[in-house]
């Protein structure tokens, strides 16, 4: 169960570089945001939920937070992100609750 959830965090990573743009280049003027050629991402991994009530167990419940801190540019530049909300991409939030 964990070597397929972390593939699929793998493949939403792969899939957000790819579909939205993270980096920002000003050409001639005008900004312009663009894709990423990777992203630098820390991964929490949680296998279990909040408790719902004080004393109860929590459930289990694996799942990851991913926060992308920089982004490196088709030049090797590592940039700041784009400031924008990453869900975006095709499959909105869905991409991003592996």
């Amino acid at each position: 169960m964990e070597a397929v959830h972390a593939a699929a965090v793998t493949e939403s990573m792969a899939h957000l570089t790819e579909t939205v743009p993270t980096v920002r280049r000003s050409h001639e003027g005008v900004v312009v945001e663009d894709h990423a050629v990777d992203l630098v991402a820390a991964e929490y991994r949680h296998t279990t939920a909040r408790g719902v009530m004080e004393g109860d167990a929590p459930d289990p419940q694996l799942h990851s937070h991913v926060v992308v801190t920089s982004a490196i540019r088709d030049d090797g530049r590592r940039r700041g992100r784009v400031p924008a909300d990453l869900s975006r991409g095709q499959g909105g939030r869905r991409l991003l609750r592996s």
